[in-house]
């Protein structure tokens, strides 16, 4: 069941994350390209943040959807991500 203490609770989730997510592709963009180690350290951390707003995106979109919409998008999802991965 969808509460709405859950949706507020994701939301949060994905405004955090996505936040962060800007952050760390500021800082990867900050960095000089002389710098390879501080580069590939930026670059792994815009990875991480990127996978986590990913997460935390598909985490709420269900919780958006009408119940009988989120099978139909758990279905979706797994072929797009088959096929785009």
């Amino acid at each position: 069941m969808k509460t709405q203490n859950h949706r507020n609770r994701l939301w949060e989730a994905y405004r955090t994350s996505f936040k962060n997510f800007t952050l760390a592709a500021g800082q990867l963009q900050n960095v000089p390209a002389s710098d390879t180690i501080a580069r590939e350290m930026a670059l792994a951390e815009a990875e991480r943040a990127r996978a986590a707003y990913s997460r935390s995106r598909d985490a709420l979109v269900p919780a958006l959807l009408p119940n009988s919409a989120t099978e139909s998008f758990a279905i979706e999802q797994h072929e797009c991500a088959a096929c785009c991965a």
